[in-house]
């Protein structure tokens, strides 16, 4: 689209609109795309500063995270353990949720994955779960909220060449 008062001369480019956008997009769009792009490398630069090594780790997994607990002038380490409910990807700002059973009652606790609380996350049992949220666990108690241990692959050996012919 033209200026109205430069129609005549022509002196500006044409720029046309994006055509699911409409109008007045095509600018915009260029703008929002190179600032995600910086946000996205700007959290990729903070998490290799960082320099955390991080678990694979999903819902379902039991996990023991040791937390920085700071009393009066002392500071220790302090383990949480439980079963992942859920865990949220989001860069920088990313997250997981551990549930456990204290004393008979259920207890959540939310982590942020980089925070410099955070001493260490070590992967104790690997589960078997198809959800990627487990808050069905919150309604679940004794043998229904047991988690089914995933057990490692076996690998199908391949006959020997010889024993074929």
């Amino acid at each position: 689209m033209r200026c109205k008062t430069h129609a005549k001369a022509g002196t500006l480019p044409v720029v046309q609109p994006h055509p699911l956008l409409g109008e007045g997009s095509a600018g915009k769009m260029v703008y929002g795309v190179i600032k995600m792009n910086l946000i996205q490398q700007l959290e990729q630069e903070e998490i290799a500063r960082l320099g955390r090594k991080i678990p694979d780790f999903a819902p379902g997994d039991t996990v023991i995270v040791s937390v920085n607990v700071v009393e009066g002038t002392r500071k220790r380490a302090q383990a949480y353990e439980g079963v992942v409910i859920s865990r949220r990807n989001r860069g920088l700002n990313s997250n997981f949720i551990v549930r456990k059973i204290s004393s008979g009652e259920g207890v959540e606790r939310t982590f942020q994955l980089y925070s410099p609380l955070i001493a260490s996350i070590e992967v104790k049992r690997r589960g078997d779960v198809r959800r990627a949220k487990l808050y069905y666990l919150r309604e679940r108690s004794g043998k229904s909220a047991r988690i089914k241990e995933k057990l490692p692959q076996r690998r199908v050996k391949a006959a020997p060449a010889a024993a074929a012919e």
